[in-house]
């Protein structure tokens, strides 16, 4: 089971149901006690505003716009972070953690970077190789993108680098 914990405010939830509507197209979704969508993959959505309880635990931390603090029993290893990369409160929180970090924006460091947009597809690059949670590695590449709904376009990466690190296959494209 792939776990994402998504940090920042709570009432900041239009991020987490386009995250969840697009991991239901690649498996099953356990989102507050209720299961949804079907397939290969499986996802167990969790929210707070600041780092996970269970530290012993694996998955993927995605900070939110809202997210402004880390604090709290700090995750251990076996975790990876997605983020914005001028996300400032998230990069000063993860400093020191030892959490590597999937950086989402448009500077040549950044891992992924949206390179076209034209509702409803686009596609993101990734352009650096990393590993997914299981170890598998991925090569750079262009992802197409078929967009089922209106979506921000800094979004387009965080939720690529989501189904990324979960191992769902991107040579096809992803919809989201």
């Amino acid at each position: 089971m792939n776990r994402i914990y998504l940090c920042g405010k709570q009432e900041d939830i239009c991020l987490t149901l386009r995250l969840k509507k697009a991991l239901e197209h690649y498996g099953t979704v356990r989102y507050r006690g209720i299961t949804s969508g079907n397939g290969h993959h499986c996802f167990l959505l969790e929210e707070g505003e600041t780092w996970p309880d269970s530290y012993r635990e694996r998955g993927i931390l995605l900070l939110k716009n809202s997210f402004s603090s880390g604090k709290g029993t700090i995750p251990r290893k076996g975790w990876t972070a997605v983020l914005r990369s001028d996300h400032t409160a998230a990069i000063q929180a993860l400093q020191g953690t030892g959490i590597p970090a999937v950086t989402c924006g448009s500077a040549s460091r950044d891992s992924l970077s949206l390179s076209s947009w034209d509702f409803p597809q686009g596609a993101v690059s990734l352009l650096r190789g990393m590993a997914s949670l299981e170890g598998e590695t991925l090569e750079p590449g262009e992802i197409p993108v078929v967009m089922e709904g209106p979506c921000l376009r800094e979004w387009m990466p965080l939720l690529c680098g989501v189904l990324l690190l979960c191992g769902v296959p991107y040579t096809r494209g992803y919809r989201l």
